[in-house]
């Protein structure tokens, strides 16, 4: 055994342990104490102390060779011949053949001649900013424009070393350059005499920037297409490192000077939505959430460019749905007579987000679902008899079908020198080849994809879009998630008025929405949906009055009813089913093959929608049953009893496609177990999903608004009786009591009518509860034994040691049955970098 020291059984035994055995065997010579029934048990304990330890060798060994496989197939892809290039590139035909066509899409929207007249366009904005007598507005974009001119003088501008590090950043945290060209940048981030080359080479790259071109630094007009999980292709352009360096900061700087010249006007009184609401109501609420997602896209400084990627979401195509005659519709839903709109803005400087911080961090998508579901239900208790509106729409390939005419109006508009124009119109010009061209074509259209000076230049036209909204339509409100724009207004007239306005806008910029992913809804309380009836008693999806569009409304995965209810649509799954299916069919390693599994998994789920009260635990009930449906779709049905079956176990197709796996019969545990803490690394999606669902079933709550008008009634009557008790006080000539109303005199109160119209301005238990149907928890922490592996917890969030902890309460007893201990390999050993590069290895497709 003092042989073995240095091998995986070293973790078992340890020299003490060596020790004592060989000190029990020699004593038992000479020790009549020892008896051989301690003999034996000693013996026993070692056998079965070197049955865990093979074990261990075993699995170690098995860890190694999988790393390994991964690392030979990555090689294979990266060494393969032309003819075997071919050969996969046959063998992906379904995935070409749609790449080929999205090729083809491209390049006949930006190679074909734009006709556009700008002088509309130019009109256009003229309007919007013609404040007439109004001096102070006018003023307020005199001063942009004045700004503008002065903003970037290149001529005695300095790119400083501090700033390249920004950018630099900045590039690895985006999509523009490729994994390689990342690598470089990181070496030069560590390279102080490089860096400080590179920022004066780039200063008079800046400082000569009339006569700089695309191709300054490079050649390069390839141009490469990539796809994501989502199924959404973009082009990129191909370009050099120096070049991506040097428009990335002239993108930031342009970026930060407009965003501050925007926002100014948001939040100033160019913006007409401004009103005063009460500090933590439903109004203040909404006004905060908007503007925590307005233009976050662009960075705020020089110093704020390494923005979190953006998680990818599918993007559905609507299907048609019934619809009402518009005399129809008048009749089941008339307008609501008793209750004005509320303000949704404030007068207020911008401040942090008034909704309750959630325990786990969520994207904006997210939340604006939860926001919408919030405010339908709000609507069927404040509006029970009025109808709900929802639009829901996005441009049709918006940054590949922009005229580049007013993007240059825009910024001459406010201010930007000739010189800066003629260089944005450099960039924007740009000549390029697709894949197979033979010719350099220049571009006619469009934007370049991942530069941030894109970005500016979309989010520019898209704020004129919305001011141009909130110009013509009152208390307007637009949420926009990337390029997808939702508006909803319970007062119909107003809709429509809505998207007349915004379809005003694309005519006049040249772009148009999509037909396939734009819809509308109308949402009833209950009362009117038993009204409206149905032959089938199902649950309708009724479309809004024409000319709204007149398809249904997704949000991912999930489809919108009449009822006001987010519904997971299988349907819409099916063709990403499919394609996990072939990429688990087509895996050529364990390891890739569980990077598919483990990809799609938190994918689908994403699409689903992530919970809070709002959604309640109905939500979780549906991913829990869809999640099932897609193991079943994948993996097949394993029947379990006469009566019963269960869907497919992804383990065990992963051990029939690979032999070395099956013929080990890897244990569960190991298998489940985190890649980087020594197991193979493959995800359970439903322990975090179970958990969850737990977590709302404590704190259940269906009472979503539906009792707050009984409140409404307590707390007027309330103030009521002190106002009495006041005014009688001072008739006596007592000291006036504390209660002043704000806007009455003392002799009269708020009638129970004026009182309920402030419920979103004002009633600050309404803006409690809508705040808390916001709330997204954190899964309940799970109880575990002693023997839990605290060294697991090392470098997770809250929601990763949940579903660790999880994990290990699933598979604590099988580890300890095969490798008598829950601590089965020297994580130290393991090769770190090796494993962090596979866990952020991309699909390919």
């Amino acid at each position: 055994m003092t042989g073995q020291i240095n091998s995986p059984i070293k973790d078992i035994f340890s020299l003490t342990e060596i020790e004592k055995v060989k000190t029990l065997l020699r004593n038992a010579e000479e020790d009549p104490s020892i008896s051989n029934e301690l003999l034996n048990t000693m013996i026993e304990k070692q056998k079965e102390e070197i049955y865990y330890s093979l074990r261990k060798c075993d699995y170690s060994y098995l860890y190694g060779t999988l790393l390994k496989e991964w690392l030979d197939v990555q090689d294979h892809r990266t060494l393969i011949t032309v003819n075997e290039k071919q050969t996969t590139q046959e063998s992906n035909s379904a995935y070409k053949m749609t790449e080929a066509k999205e090729l083809g899409k491209f390049k006949e929207i930006m190679f074909s001649s734009v006709d556009f007249d700008v002088a509309p366009f130019q009109k256009l904005l003229n309007e919007l900013f013609d404040f007439g007598e109004n001096v102070e507005k006018r003023r307020q974009i005199e001063v942009v424009k004045k700004a503008t001119i002065d903003a970037f003088k290149f001529e005695e501008h300095d790119i400083s070393v501090d700033d390249l590090r920004h950018c630099i950043k900045g590039l690895i945290a985006g999509d523009l350059l490729s994994p390689q060209q990342k690598g470089s940048l990181r070496e030069l981030i560590e390279n102080s005499e490089a860096l400080t080359d590179v920022a004066s080479l780039l200063t008079t790259t800046l400082r000569n920037l009339e006569r700089w071109e695309w191709n300054t630094f490079s050649t390069t007009e390839n141009v490469v297409i990539t796809r994501g999980l989502a199924g959404e292709y973009k082009v990129k352009l191909d370009e050099d490192v120096l070049t991506a360096l040097f428009l990335q900061y002239v993108g930031v700087y342009w970026a930060v000077y407009f965003k501050t010249q925007f926002l100014n006007m948001y939040n100033g009184k160019l913006w007409v939505n401004r009103h005063q609401s009460t500090y933590g109501s439903i109004d203040h609420i909404r006004s905060n959430f908007h503007r925590s997602a307005f233009l976050t896209v662009l960075p705020s400084s020089m110093n704020s460019q390494e923005k979190t990627q953006l998680e990818e979401y599918v993007k559905i195509v609507s299907q048609a749905e019934p619809q009402y005659e518009s005399d129809e519709y008048d009749e089941i839903a008339p307008e609501s007579q008793g209750l004005e709109n509320r303000d949704y803005t404030t007068t207020k400087p911008p401040e942090e987000i008034r909704l309750r911080k959630p325990a786990v961090d969520i994207d904006f998508k997210q939340k604006f679902l939860h926001v919408l579901s919030t405010e339908i239900r709000l609507n069927q208790v404040l509006r029970p008899n009025s109808t709900m509106t929802v639009i829901q729409t996005e441009f049709q390939a918006f940054t590949s079908t922009i005229p580049h005419e007013p993007i240059l109006a825009t910024m001459e508009f406010f201010g930007v020198t000739k010189s800066w124009l003629a260089f944005f119109r450099k960039f924007l010009k740009l000549k390029i080849k697709f894949p197979g061209d033979i010719t350099v074509q220049e571009v006619q259209r469009g934007v370049p994809s991942d530069h941030v000076l894109s970005q500016l230049f979309s989010e520019s036209l898209l704020f004129l879009m919305e001011f141009h909204l909130i110009s013509n339509v009152d208390k307007a409100h637009l949420y926009r998630i990337s390029d997808e724009f939702w508006y909803w207004n319970q007062n119909t007239t107003q809709a429509l008025l809505a998207w007349s306005t915004l379809n005003d806008f694309t005519k006049v910029v040249g772009t148009k929405f999509s037909e396939n992913h734009s819809g509308s809804l109308s949402i009833y309380s209950d009362e009117e949906l038993i009204k409206l009836g149905s032959a089938d008693n199902q649950i309708p999806k009724k479309s809004g009055p024409t000319p709204l569009p007149q398809r249904g409304i997704h949000w991912g995965y999930l489809n919108l009813y009449s009822d006001g209810g987010f519904r997971i649509d299988q349907n819409s799954t099916q063709n990403f089913i499919a394609e996990m299916r072939d990429h688990l069919n087509k895996s050529e390693s364990v390891l890739d093959w569980i990077l598919a599994y483990n990809k799609y998994m938190p994918f689908f789920i994403r699409n689903f929608g992530k919970s809070a009260f709002v959604l309640g635990t109905q939500h979780q009930d549906q991913v829990i049953e869809s999640l099932k449906k897609l193991h079943e779709d994948v993996f097949g049905v394993v029947q379990i009893s006469s009566n019963g079956s269960l869907p497919g176990n992804p383990l065990s197709a992963l051990k029939q496609k690979f032999p070395s796996l099956s013929e080990m019969d890897v244990i569960d545990a190991w298998a489940y177990w985190p890649l980087e803490k020594g197991g193979l690394g493959l995800t359970n999606p439903f322990i975090s999903i179970m958990l969850l669902r737990e977590t709302y079933k404590l704190r259940n709550d269906t009472a979503l608004f539906r009792d707050l008008p009984l409140l409404d009634k307590i707390e007027w009557e309330k103030l009521k009786q002190l106002h009495e008790t006041n005014l009688k006080q001072h008739k006596n000539g007592n000291e006036y009591g504390k209660y002043r109303h704000n806007h009455h005199p003392q002799k009269f109160f708020q009638t129970f009518q004026e009182y309920v119209e402030s419920r979103e301005s004002t009633l600050l238990y309404w803006g409690n509860r809508y705040n808390s149907l916001l709330e997204v928890l954190e899964p309940i922490h799970p109880t575990v034994s002693g023997r839990y592996p605290w060294n697991l917890y090392d470098d997770t969030n809250a929601e990763e040691q949940n579903y660790l902890t999880s994990l290990f309460n699933y598979y604590e007893y099988q580890l300890l049955k095969h490798f008598g201990s829950v601590d089965f390999i020297n994580t130290q050993l393991l090769p770190a970098s090796l494993i962090k590069n596979i866990l952020k290895t991309q699909l390919k497709f």
